[in-house]
């Protein structure tokens, strides 16, 4: 985490409105939370490293899942 200059978060939803979010110099614990939908949204996390380099750390489709 030591050389994670910023996080990136992108939600894409199904109706193709896209919400996104950044984590400037992230410490271990923090959180980021996005609004989804009931559907299944597109979830990118990205890392962006204090060299410059982009990884992506997730790029997949998540389901709704009701609590309880």
């Amino acid at each position: 985490m030591n050389f994670v200059s910023r996080i990136d978060v992108r939600v894409t939803h199904p109706d193709g409105s896209v919400v996104t979010d950044k984590m400037t110099k992230p410490v271990n614990g923090a959180t980021l939370e996005l609004a989804g939908t009931n559907g299944t949204d597109r979830v990118e996390v990205t890392a962006v490293m204090m060299s410059g380099e982009v990884y992506k750390i997730i790029d997949q489709q998540i389901q709704y899942k009701s609590r309880g």
